[in-house]
């Protein structure tokens, strides 16, 4: 089982830290499918990995997630290998076209941009490494 703890701040207009909202346990192919669907897909970033952790911030709606995945190093696994290959794009600007994309569908609204961003990111990324492992660069345990 992996245990998954998700702590929430309020980043915008106020500072408001909610503290640790949510805690549970699960089993590694659930941690995974939530890592990817709400952590990932939403632009997050990876902040630390290690065998047996993997900890993510996620900023949706002026709000920072910071989720950490715990379990044995064998349960983490393909979590840790996900989260490896996300961090090798993580500092990699968005393509011009993706970008382009993003400035004609909004019509270039501030606002707009600012709150579809993290999920033009997190679909790009997870574009590359779906590209990676169909080209056999990378192999996900």
């Amino acid at each position: 089982m992996i245990k998954i703890r998700n702590y929430r701040e309020q980043v915008y207009p106020v500072c408001v830290d909610y503290g640790l909202t949510a805690e549970y346990q699960t089993s590694a192919e659930a941690a995974f499918a939530s890592l990817l669907k709400y952590e990932l897909l939403y632009g997050a970033g990876v902040r630390e990995l290690s065998p047996t952790l993997v900890v993510v911030e996620t900023t949706v709606a002026s709000k920072l997630d910071t989720v950490k995945f715990s379990g044995s190093e064998e349960e983490m696994a393909p979590l840790v290998a996900l989260c490896a290959e996300w961090a090798k794009d993580q500092n990699e600007p968005l393509p011009e076209e993706c970008v382009e994309r993003l400035l004609e569908n909004t019509k270039g609204n501030a606002f707009a941009i600012k709150h579809l961003l993290p999920f033009v990111e997190g679909r790009t990324r997870l574009k590359n490494i779906v590209k990676r492992l169909e080209q056999g660069h990378v192999t996900m345990v």
